[in-house]
């Protein structure tokens, strides 16, 4: 863990910041806090005000690591990776229920657009290591038939899964971690904190200004499109610039389409969901994503969180009116 002197962290904080968060009034003292941790495959950053804001990110960390640790498909000593490699019956943590709970409600409310047994795919794709390509359409439509067939039972905190099937909790796993972690701030009485998962963005509390959180959004090529003013919550984005390779001089993205094997082409660049539930956040994000602009505006509409979603002709659709300001070139556009 680290922290650093009331000098310096004025200059990272300034810096970090310019990626994707500013405030409009920085405030720091004694209390403040700030770290960088690269935890869950990602730079996890944790900024804060309080007395006990070294204790809370302490607590904060553990339960990362134990999240990870049991949600982390690629974890060798985790009970997901056994549940994957070695099939029948696993017990899991009540974290972990809880995720999958959310993922089948959400599951069942996209139609299919987010599915966590999506990791065949995942993996023929090679999204989940260093080493990425273009699959056969032969074996796409083998994975796909694995996908289509794979049924995820769950009894008490017990869990088997259909043979050849496999479960990914990367898209949603992160939108959890932020929720407990501010439980664990409300815990310590913190005042107030960022916590910046990979992108995944979770304000708590209140600044002492009383002033709204400007949290940006990146279009990926000419920088902030967006900045968003909330008071608290979770901010998510999903985008197709975020994680991808090139192949022939194409690039193919990391948000798989479970019901084509492809990278979803709907013609979005990004969808922003904002809630106060990280992990439906996260959730949504993805499943937005995948459907496109005007089904992904019907979900976030039937699960009544506020949306921001950008098309590649800078289009920018929103919904429950969430405040916002574009940057020049940007329009709002109603679908």
């Amino acid at each position: 863990m680290k922290t650093f002197s009331k000098g310096k962290t004025v200059l990272i904080f300034l810096l970090l910041f310019a990626v994707i968060i500013t405030l409009d009034v920085i405030f720091f003292d004694d209390n403040y806090y700030e770290g960088m941790f690269f935890k869950m495959d990602t730079d996890i950053v944790i900024r804060g005000e309080g007395n006990n804001m070294d204790l809370a990110t302490r607590d904060i960390l553990k339960m990362i690591d134990n999240l990870d640790a049991n949600m982390n498909a690629s974890n060798v000593n985790g009970n997901l990776y056994k549940l994957n490699n070695e099939g029948g019956t696993v017990s899991f943590d009540s974290d972990t229920i809880k995720v999958l709970e959310v993922a089948e409600d959400i599951k069942i409310k996209s139609n299919g657009a987010f599915n966590v047994a999506i990791r065949p795919l995942v993996e023929l794709w090679g999204f989940n290591g260093n080493y990425r390509k273009v699959p056969t359409d032969t074996d796409i439509a083998d994975t796909l038939s694995v996908i289509a067939s794979t049924q995820i039972k769950r009894e008490g905190n017990k869990v088997s899964i259909t043979p050849k099937g496999k479960i990914d909790l990367s898209g949603i796993a992160k939108g959890y971690a932020s929720d407990k972690a501010s439980e664990i701030l409300k815990e310590y009485d913190v005042d107030f904190a960022i916590l910046d998962f990979g992108g995944n963005i979770m304000t708590y509390g209140q600044k002492p200004d009383g002033s709204p959180f400007k949290i940006s959004i990146d279009d990926g090529k000419e920088g902030v499109f967006a900045t968003l003013s909330i008071k608290s919550g979770a901010v998510i984005t999903s985008g197709e610039y975020q994680r991808y390779f090139e192949e022939n001089g194409k690039k193919y993205h990391h948000i798989l389409d479970p019901k084509t094997g492809f990278p979803a082409e709907n013609g979005l660049v990004s969808v922003t969901i904002l809630s106060d539930s990280g992990v439906l956040a996260d959730a949504l994000s993805t499943a937005c994503f995948v459907l496109g602009a005007e089904d992904g505006i019907n979900l976030a509409k039937d699960c009544q969180v506020k949306a921001v979603l950008l098309d590649k002709n800078k289009n920018v659709y929103t919904v429950g009116n969430p405040e916002i300001t574009l940057a020049e070139g940007y329009k709002l556009t109603e679908k």
